[in-house]
């Protein structure tokens, strides 16, 4: 059977969001968890793809319980899609079994499969926080006491039976989205038609916005409308949203900025003691976010609002809402499970607080009017708002509670008898500008440009940026003016802005060591004689280093040729031999009848042998006085480098 590969399931969990998880706020390793994800891992790989053994709910595991509920029902792997579909539906079957839902293939479940499905439900009870007990397969009383506690948190009748509704809660965040509601929220400002159409339709209660959006949308709950809604028979729950669709949007002063302007509104629409405001959290938050500056936010809130005469609560996915409430900022919650595709509607559990749990869009049409609403779950924890006060004009008192600086606003606090403040910025002074200097760049040292800084308070106003340093030129010229048998002396062209030169020399062109110089010619001393070396030398000033220059290769000298034995063993002929010289390549033999050894009386003779130390001469002048003469040469680059020639010996060529 063909397996779903990790690609679609990926897609399907993301379009799909869970109500599963006993873990609240904080997410840890669970053993029985653990134990699910053996159990799909085994029982249905030919559906799903390996779930990692983490005892962490994660959407893809829950989606594998979806998976595994079709695998049970018969369908078959090119059917089964983790979409609880109109055939899911129809095969899904009441437990303890009635006998209604058949297989896929028309067939009446055993009691065999009956087990594996109670077990499956006992799983899916556990991730949504309510232990069965054993997870055996077996309806028993832990088992049916389980399913009754969840359908009573759900706001569903407690019958302790899985019925279809019952599965759809367990599996899905939004449940049926048919069913029926009593409860719904809209932006749309509604007047006489439309609220009579909401109450015609069976709904009793409105979610309706204090204020408009920050991007100018007209969706702001007035006295008149909130008149309109009670008069229809009606009830109404003011939610407070501006923006609040980005994580950059959270903060603490952003928290108690909200909390003045919803306390605000709602004095101002004579709104009674007792009245929860909902603060939006509208996107999908992170479990690290919903623990950073969603948290914060919420703080604040809570802070401003404690001595006020409204409550606070919190709009959001389970995820929000849970951790919210857990750390104690809200009295509420208004769980947003028609937002499936919210990471934060997997791995938590359904707050013990929720008062609305919207979960399906839906347009109104008829007498005259027509709107979009969100349909609501109605827990009956908050019937919301049911008569009105009379507005209240605040009498404020203004404290300055924060002096301004050169940089920051100060505040002005305005505090009404009624609990109700709020706060006011009080503009900064402004910056005592004064000037930082440029400074020119240098070879040593970076420059900075022109900036300014606050004379009072030392903030830069404006920042100096560097300058790079001047680029020292690449070392030119390298050349070799003099070598001897023990020194090799070099020169160079003046680098402008060198402080000074790192000569590096090697012996084999690998492993180089360097030298300094301040000097533009440098003299390496105690060498060996007749050995190769090879130079690059580059400038620097300071930590600045230029580019080294073309690596030059030479030698120093071999040793003074040492001749030892001149002989004419027969006529025309003469032999020589000479002392081998240490790093010799090979040798150069001078034989002259002028002692001055002029081109024209002078014959050489090259020994291309290092190791050779003797050599015969013929076709000489016969009974001709010779004068000899001998230098080694090392060969560096295809040229030679001579060493300095022996005594000269003199001999007579036999006739």
């Amino acid at each position: 059977m063909k397996k779903i590969v990790p690609l679609l399931m990926s897609l399907v969990f993301i379009l799909t969001s869970f109500s599963f998880s006993s873990l609240g706020a904080e997410s840890t390793s669970d053993s029985r968890i653990k134990e699910i994800q053996q159990y799909l891992n085994t029982e249905f790989s030919d559906y799903i793809d390996y779930i990692p053994l983490d005892g962490v709910p994660s959407p893809y595991m829950c989606k594998a319980l979806i998976f595994a509920l079709q695998a049970l029902e018969g369908l078959p792997t090119g059917v089964a899609n983790g979409n609880f579909g109109p055939t899911t539906k129809k095969c899904c079957p009441d437990i303890p079994y009635s006998g209604s839902a058949l297989s896929y293939s028309s067939e009446s479940y055993s009691a065999k499969q009956i087990k594996s499905f109670t077990r499956l439900l006992q799983y899916a009870l556990y991730v949504n926080g309510f232990s069965s007990g054993e997870c055996d397969g077996v309806f028993d009383s832990e088992t049916e006491k389980a399913l009754s506690d969840f359908q009573t948190l759900m706001g569903i009748e407690a019958t302790g039976k899985a019925e279809l509704d019952t599965w759809l809660r367990l599996l899905t965040a939004p449940g049926d989205s048919s069913r029926g509601a009593v409860a719904s929220d809209s932006a749309t400002i509604l007047d006489e038609k439309k609220a009579e159409l909401l109450y015609s339709e069976g709904y009793r209660y409105i979610g309706r916005y204090l204020t408009n959006a920050s991007s100018g949308f007209d969706k702001a709950l007035t006295r008149e409308e909130a008149e309109i809604i009670l008069a229809s028979g009606m009830s109404f729950f003011p939610i407070y949203q501006t923006a609040g669709t980005k994580y950059s949007y959270f903060t603490a002063s952003k928290g108690a900025e909200d909390a003045e302007k919803a306390m605000d509104a709602a004095y101002k629409l004579g709104l009674p003691e007792s009245t929860v405001i909902y603060f939006a959290v509208d996107f999908d938050a992170t479990r690290a976010q919903i623990n950073g500056n969603i948290l914060s936010y919420f703080k604040s809130i809570r802070e401003k609002m404690a001595k006020s005469r409204y409550k606070v609560g919190v709009y959001g996915s389970k995820g929000v809402c849970l951790t919210v409430t857990e750390k104690g900022y809200a009295n509420f919650s208004f769980v947003s499970s028609l937002s499936s595709g919210f990471y934060g509607n997997s791995g938590y559990k359904m707050p013990g607080n929720w008062t609305f749990n919207q979960f399906s869009e839906t347009t109104l049409t008829g007498a005259g009017a027509s709107f979009a609403i969100d349909k609501n779950d109605f827990s009956g924890r908050d019937g919301g708002v049911s008569c009105l006060v009379d507005s209240h004009s605040h009498s404020y008192k203004a404290t300055l509670s924060k002096e301004p600086t050169c940089t920051k606003a100060g505040t002005r606090l305005y505090s009404c008898d009624c609990g109700y403040s709020y706060t006011e910025s009080v503009a900064k002074k402004g910056h005592t500008a004064v000037t930082d200097k440029a400074v020119a760049p240098t070879y040593k040292k970076d420059g900075k440009t022109e900036g300014s800084h606050c004379e009072v308070c030392g903030t830069v106003i404006k920042a100096q940026e560097a300058v790079k340093r001047k680029t020292l030129s690449k070392v030119k010229s390298l050349k070799v003016s003099k070598t001897s048998s023990s020194y090799i002396k070099l020169t160079w062209k003046k680098v402008t802005g060198a402080e000074g030169y790192k000569v590096s020399y090697s012996t084999d062109g690998k492993k180089w060591t360097t030298v300094k110089t301040d000097k533009t010619s440098y003299t390496l001393k105690k060498l060996k004689s007749g050995k190769a070396y090879s130079f690059k030398v580059r400038a620097y000033a300071g930590g600045n280093r230029g580019s080294y220059s073309s690596v030059v290769k030479t030698a120093t000298k071999v040793a003074a040729g040492k001749l030892k034995t001149l002989k004419s063993s027969k006529s025309g002929t003469l032999t020589a031999t000479w002392t081998k010289l240490s790093g010799a390549d090979g040798y150069q033999l001078y034989l002259s009848t002028g002692k001055k050894f002029t081109s024209k009386t002078t014959e050489k003779v090259t020994v291309k042998k290092g190791k050779t130390v003797k050599t015969t001469v013929k076709k000489l002048k016969k009974n001709k006085k010779y004068y000899v003469k001998i230098r080694g040469y090392k060969t560096v680059n295809s040229k030679k480098v001579y060493g300095a020639f022996s005594s000269v010996k003199s001999i007579r060529i036999k006739k």
